[in-house]
């Protein structure tokens, strides 16, 4: 019981709604998590128990809330962050990978909520979807629907978006009337009377579209008369080839017809020009695609306007189309500059796409996660790059200790693990903090070293905190996810709580706990939150314990029970 009260309890928390854990509750953690039922019976618990105890949902690196879907989803669309993905259809490689239709529903059922289709005009008149100008295979547009409208609403009833990169010339009819005869009442095909599509309207919000399919796809405009065309010149310089090389298929597509261009509302693709020019034009219901570089650039060169060009419309951040091995940029970086459709390759389990994966387990696992106050607000000021703390943010600090590791991988290797941060860049800590390496021991290896200490984390907007990588040499450290039966590199729909990095939350959003006001607590109280934990033993946010490593090793039996709780490392010969 002194451990529990003096080890694992945040002395911060109020006591009267959450006492520490007495006699009673101690007796019922041992009988719970006890394997030998003879020490159950007289109050012991073994280091079997104990161990068990450590790797259960009763110490959880964040609050319980925070997995429940606790933001406020009144907001407009262009506050949240969307879990979203780049090319849905591919399974591999860029230029040689295979094409799927269960992709979609992988990707849908694992939260996402914006997927990719290139449509292109088919052989036998049906479009089809595939990456052009490559050898990859294709899958047919009728088919990919169907999957969408099977798997749409399942894990979430939050929006979708269908990102059409459409090249079809002759086809295109076709593609509109599969999306209203397939997805039928889920369609959004009007906009609502309270939110028009009209300079200064606000988008909608997430709740007033729940269940909703928004298609995004070039919009057809008008040509005004006397309006001048501009003409193209016979050569480009070097620059313009380059970027359009990054963007890949996406600078190539086919001028949108009038049966596709009815179904587009609050998702209305458009160049983007400037940060000024959007300013001016006012339009929440626009929405600008920026390849990772450009975006990149944008965010060095003006990180306080490109805030404030996502308080007011979305953008989508996608791979520079030479990234052919389907690699990832890191998420981090957009996300500090409140992009929302942050678009990334789901088949490949780099640590951008974990990072991914931790982000959207916050809010019940439904793609839509509220951002910080600073970064809705016209009134406030954000800069990603300040070296100052946020307005409203008290500081804090972050131990680690790494303890043990168990069932890393059956390979004979050392094991060391580094411990990183991301979050903001004067948060972001990386190869700075690794572990003493252990030899010849992957099964049960002990560290037991001195903490690893953050400092000043009060900057920090999402930090995940990353035990290191554990891989025997010539191996990859993060590989594929796999279910039973599931193909390679498919994300997989119902994978663990905590993936292979740990999210922690800055300021408002982070996990961390911070002394919570009157207020908050009465709303907890209202929402039932203490009834429904009632008993629970309430720990302190990142605890030296609970952060065991281990590997993600594909069909790994021995420690299958504890998948969802293991770490990935890095290996060398001893």
């Amino acid at each position: 019981m002194a451990f529990l009260n003096g080890e694992q309890r945040d002395p911060r928390l109020n006591e009267i709604l959450y006492p520490p854990c007495d006699a009673a509750r101690t007796k019922d953690l041992v009988r719970t998590y006890e394997p030998n039922k003879e020490f159950a019976d007289k109050g012991h618990i073994s280091p079997d128990g104990l161990l068990r105890y450590l790797l259960s949902v009763e110490n959880d690196v964040l609050m319980a809330e925070k997995y429940d879907l606790h933001d406020d989803m009144d907001q407009p669309l262009c506050h949240y962050f969307i879990n979203s993905s780049h090319n849905t259809y591919l399974v591999g490689h860029q230029l040689t990978g295979r094409a799927s239709v269960e992709i979609y529903r992988q990707c849908l059922l694992a939260g996402c909520r914006c997927v990719e289709l290139d449509c292109w005009d088919g052989s036998d008149d049906e479009p089809i979807i595939t990456h052009g100008f490559t050898m990859c295979t294709e899958v047919k547009f009728r088919e990919v629907m169907e999957a969408i409208a099977e798997s749409a609403f399942k894990t979430s009833d939050y929006p979708i978006v269908l990102s059409f990169e459409n090249h079809c010339v002759k086809q295109q009819d076709k593609l509109a009337r599969y999306c209203r005869e397939i997805l039928a009442d889920s369609l959004l095909v009007d906009p609502f009377d309270s939110h028009p599509l009209e300079p200064g309207a606000p988008l909608p919000s997430p709740n007033l579209l729940k269940r909703k399919i928004l298609i995004k796809n070039k919009k057809k405009h008008m040509h005004r008369p006397g309006a001048k065309r501009k003409s193209k010149s016979a050569g480009e310089p070097v620059e313009q080839l380059k970027a359009k090389q990054e963007k890949g298929t996406a600078a190539s597509e086919a001028a949108a017809g009038t049966a596709i261009s009815a179904l587009v509302n609050y998702v209305t693709p458009t160049h983007f020009h400037s940060f000024e020019a959007a300013e001016k034009k006012n339009r929440g219901y626009e929405i600008s695609s920026f390849v990772e570089t450009q975006a990149l650039q944008l965010l060095k060169t003006k990180p306080v306007e490109f805030v404030n060009y996502n308080k007011r419309q979305m953008s989508r951040i996608y791979p520079k189309g030479t990234r052919v091995d389907s690699s990832n940029y890191m998420p981090q970086a957009f996300w500090n500059a409140g992009c929302q459709l942050v678009a990334l390759n789901f088949q490949s389990l780099d640590l951008a796409m974990q990072m991914n994966l931790g982000f959207f387990e916050y809010n019940h696992r439904c793609g839509y996660v509220l951002k910080p106050d600073f970064m809705r607000r016209v009134d406030r000021r954000f800069d990603p790059f300040a070296e100052s703390t946020v307005d409203g943010i008290v500081a804090g600090t972050v131990s680690v200790q790494v303890l043990s590791g168990q069932m890393l991988t059956d390979k004979r290797c050392g094991v060391y693990v580094e411990v990183e941060m991301y979050g903001l860049p004067a948060d972001t800590v990386r190869k700075r903090f690794r572990s003493k390496t252990v030899p010849n021991n992957t099964i049960n290896p002990v560290f037991n070293e001195e903490p690893f200490v953050f400092t000043k984390v009060g900057r920090a907007l999402h930090a995940p905190l990353g035990p290191g990588r554990a891989a025997p040499p010539g191996h990859d450290p993060h590989p594929a996810l796999r279910g039973d039966g599931q193909a390679a590199g498919t994300p997989h729909p119902a994978r663990q709580r905590t993936p292979t990095r740990i999210p922690t939350r800055g300021a408002a959003q982070r996990g961390q706990r911070a002394p919570q006001p009157a207020h908050a607590l009465r709303q907890d109280r209202r929402q039932g939150l203490r009834a429904r934990r009632h008993g629970r033993l309430h720990r302190r946010p990142l605890q030296p314990h609970r952060l065991p490593v281990g590997a993600a090793e594909e069909g790994e039996a021995a420690g299958g029970a504890h998948r969802g709780r293991r770490r990935a490392a890095q290996c060398h010969p001893p």
